[in-house]
């Protein structure tokens, strides 16, 4: 039981200090993430609109400043770049049409930025119960220069069965009537789809795509590898957090705001690193 108690203590303590090893005065981003705009339900991935606009309100108020994926980039390549006190990327998942009518109006009378990491696959479509944003409303984001569009994967944000069971598409190898894909099946099924998502919204916005949120926070290393051969150089996972100077490029915390936090909650959280 002594033990059991000494362990226990131990680990409380080992997250105190990194827990205060957070809070240091070192320069950080605090990157965010968002989903869906909706009234009615609240939850982990829906926020209502004007919530939405009182976070963005709040945050301005309280001295954050969004910047930009290209200025994020420097920072973590420890480069020369100017970046305000409070620098704040905002982050918006799966490209749904909410973004197009609640996020993109309030960002831009707010004076402010983000990125949207769309679903190459599902432009314009619903492929669930959300209804998707499509390509013409995606460049016109682009081109206000309010919103980048930036990949979520082509066609890899679904459940899959695996050798493990249920997981995320990207992250293990498919069985198909039995049968797993090999090494260089999986690494290949990779590839062209992540090539595909980056040549297709080059395409159709006429950006530079360079940036990948991982569907569920599923990654591993050969995703890492295929991503960076081709040209992806931000990855960001779904593990809480901020970022730091010198801090993995491949594995890029974010602090996703659940619809039911109120703005001193989702301040409290952020400001807690």
């Amino acid at each position: 039981m002594r033990k059991f108690l000494s362990i226990c203590l131990l680990s409380f303590a080992l997250l105190l200090i990194s827990g205060c090893g957070g809070k240091s005065d070192e320069p950080k981003v605090t990157v965010l993430m968002y989903h869906h705009f909706a009234d009615g339900e609240r939850n982990s991935v829906i926020v209502n609109p004007e919530q939405f606009h009182e976070q963005l309100s709040a945050l301005k108020e309280a001295g954050y400043s969004t910047i930009t994926e290209r200025q994020l980039l420097a920072f973590l390549n420890e480069e020369e770049v100017e970046l305000p006190e409070k620098p704040l990327l905002i982050t918006i998942d799966d490209g749904y049409l909410s973004n197009y009518e609640v996020a993109y109006p309030t960002l831009k009378e707010l004076g402010m930025n983000a990125v949207i990491y769309v679903v190459s696959s599902s432009r314009g479509q619903t492929p669930g119960y959300i209804e998707h944003f499509t390509w013409e409303q995606a460049k016109e984001m682009y081109e206000s220069g309010v919103i980048d569009i930036q990949s979520h994967t082509h066609d890899q944000h679904a459940y899959v069965e695996s050798a493990k069971g249920e997981k995320p598409a990207l992250s293990v190898k498919l069985i198909v009537d039995g049968v797993e894909e090999s090494d260089e099946e999986y690494r290949e099924r990779i590839y062209n789809d992540l090539k595909t998502s980056k040549e297709e919204i080059e395409a159709n916005v006429g950006n530079e795509v360079f940036s990948l949120t991982y569907p569920y926070g599923a990654f591993n290393d050969t995703v890492i590898e295929v991503a960076t051969e081709l040209g992806y150089r931000l990855m960001y996972t779904v593990k809480e957090g901020v970022t730091y100077a010198g801090s993995d490029s491949a594995k890029i915390n974010r602090i996703n705001v659940d619809g039911n936090y109120t703005i001193e909650e989702l301040l409290k959280k952020i400001e807690q690193y």
